[in-house]
């Protein structure tokens, strides 16, 4: 009996995207006591995907465009990273750093096994359209419920779930907030695109256009600033480059923004499933602001917070050239550190400078720099508009790593996404590339 390699891979990808989705259920409402060790699961998983897809003889990536040579520079750092251990700490907070930022890296180039034409990434969509109507009643559910109910459980006992306005603040079926804010962001921005192809294909999108909905409600119940704040942005850049660029979809990026408007305003005057959550987000933020005027530190405030996020380079002099370690400030190996870095940090790039040092910190942001601009030639280059259409909500989602002001490498969820939207890029660049060589 021989087995099928290419398949199996396919099948081990989707399983493995299956149990991103679903682990918090198991972790936290199924097997509480086994959440450490659930945890580690998709790291098997998505290592057997690595381990068949080389098995089936698919081709390695192939270091060919300038980001390549950046990937295969941050990846020789890792490991050479495992040698640095200023602290003297156990080699396993290496190897779990090591995985920390590596697991997700070969998505970058597998998703163009998977994503072959057109229709796969619309039943791709149409999962997520489907999928965030349990997730997001879930959500909703969750929103009203007091924060010591069962369902409302996270994974760490030790963080405590956190009320705004007087409401919990949501994660539907993910271990924490911020796993469901990096889900959601995606989705939404992802599904914008769907929508307005099949707007230009004069295809119904109730559907897609009732989860968004249900998607954008439970953004606002997670009552998260930054995720909030991107999804307008990106819903701001899209209808604008869309106006600007295609002149038979501006009637309809109009219809839809007042549409859009309307339906919102609409929902937020008569249904408290809206009102709630916005005025609640709306009301963390003034919060902020308020403590800040108050308060010395300053830290509550907006402005100063994403000024911090922006300063990767906070703490090189204590870092030097090549840090304390691969794996120092990574949460999850905080039970294998011994002597930990002597002061707090937090933000996503300074903790890797920590890490890898003021040369890590440098090639990391030359390295998603040189994936941005890879993206968007690939978005200037494609000659569909439809292409274009799936091309760009995906270039605004990896945007915001060049800027460090999400936390990709210490966030699983974020952390997949990140390499999988690249993946999906290339993947597009792939079917255009085969659209134009069949015409030609």
């Amino acid at each position: 009996m021989r087995i099928d390699l290419h398949r199996n891979f396919i099948r081990l990808f989707i399983i493995s995207l299956i149990w991103l989705l679903l682990e918090g259920i198991f972790r936290k409402w199924l097997f509480f006591s086994l959440a450490g060790p659930l945890f580690y699961v998709k790291y098997l998983l998505f290592g057997l995907t690595y381990t068949f897809f080389i098995w089936s003889k698919n081709p390695i990536m192939k270091i060919k465009y300038t980001f390549h040579y950046f990937i295969l520079l941050f990846v020789s750092l890792c490991f050479i990273a495992l040698l640095i251990n200023k602290n003297n700490n156990p080699i396993m907070v290496g190897i779990i750093g090591l995985v920390v930022h590596l697991i997700f890296f070969p998505l970058v180039h597998l998703n163009q096994f998977l994503f072959k034409d057109l229709n796969i990434f619309y039943k791709f969509s149409k999962i997520l359209t489907y999928l965030a109507f349990p997730l997001c009643i879930l959500g909703m559910i969750q929103f009203y419920l007091p924060t010591d109910h069962p369902i409302n459980g996270f994974v760490n006992e030790e963080q405590l779930i956190t009320r705004v306005a007087g409401f919990t603040r949501i994660s539907s079926v993910f271990s924490f907030v911020k796993i469901f804010n990096a889900y959601l962001l995606f989705s939404i921005t992802f599904l914008i695109g769907v929508i307005l192809n099949k707007l230009l294909k004069a295809k119904s999108v109730i559907i897609e256009s009732l989860a968004l909905m249900l998607l954008i409600t439970n953004m606002f119940m997670t009552g998260s600033r930054l995720p909030v704040g991107l999804m307008l942005f990106n819903f701001l850049i899209i209808g604008a480059y869309v106006f600007l660029s295609f002149s038979n979809l501006r009637k309809t990026v109009v219809v839809i923004f007042i549409s859009g408007l309307i339906s919102l305003v609409g929902l937020y005057f008569t249904t408290d499933l809206f009102n709630d959550p916005v005025d609640a987000t709306i009301a963390r933020f003034e919060k902020a602001e308020s403590r800040h005027r108050t308060e010395s530190t300053g830290y509550t405030d907006i402005q100063l917070r994403f000024e911090d996020r922006l300063d990767i380079f906070k703490f090189g002099q204590q870092s030097g050239l090549f840090g304390y370690g691969i794996g120092m400030a990574y949460q999850g190996a905080q039970g294998f550190i011994k002597h930990p870095i002597p002061f707090y940090f937090e933000e996503e790039g300074e903790r890797i400078v920590l890490e890898l040092g003021i040369l890590g910190g440098g090639i990391v942001i030359l390295m998603r720099l040189a994936i941005f601009f890879f993206a968007l030639q690939v978005l200037r280059w494609c000659k569909t508009v439809e292409i274009k259409l799936l091309v760009l909500p995906l270039l605004l989602y990896i945007l915001p790593g060049i800027l460090t002001i999400q936390n990709i490498t210490y966030s699983y969820m974020e952390n997949f996404i990140y390499y999988f939207a690249i993946g999906l890029i290339i993947a597009l660049y792939k079917i255009q590339q085969r659209e134009l060589e069949v015409k030609h």
